[in-house]
């Protein structure tokens, strides 16, 4: 088992590997890793996405590309190109009527208030403001 220097961590936290990797490269505990970075005081690697990556997202979005051609290009997930993309406020919400039942549209008003419900076996509480009529 050899020593771990400083710069050795420090490369490979750069190269974007994780302490687990890292404890099976060298063949040492991963608490033994986490120790050494605690000791060495190196950083904990960047989980977001780079600056670059996030703004070409935006750019492309806004010129029109779907979150599918966004992802292909970038190589990041679907969820994630969408997540950053509305963020942004390049995907706007949902209507609340639309695709709705009749029946929650024309729902009423109703004094809040906290109620046990049963409902298939299992309980909850009712913590909704309509009342929906039969």
């Amino acid at each position: 088992m050899a020593f771990l220097t400083k710069e050795q961590l420090a490369a490979w936290r750069k190269q974007g590997k994780t302490n687990i990797q890292i404890a099976e490269m060298t063949g040492q505990s991963v608490g033994s890793i986490n120790v050494l970075f605690s000791k060495y005081r190196i950083p904990p690697r960047s989980r977001g996405i780079p600056r670059e990556t996030k703004a070409a997202i935006l750019r492309m979005k806004e010129s029109g590309s779907s979150i599918r051609e966004i992802m292909e290009k970038t190589g990041l997930s679907e969820s994630t190109v969408y997540n950053h993309a509305k963020a942004a406020g390049l995907i706007p919400d949902r209507d609340t009527d639309m695709g709705l039942p009749e029946v929650f549209i024309m729902a009423e008003p109703r004094r809040p208030g906290i109620s046990r419900v049963e409902y298939r076996g299992k309980r909850y509480l009712d913590v909704t403001e309509f009342f929906i009529p039969w």
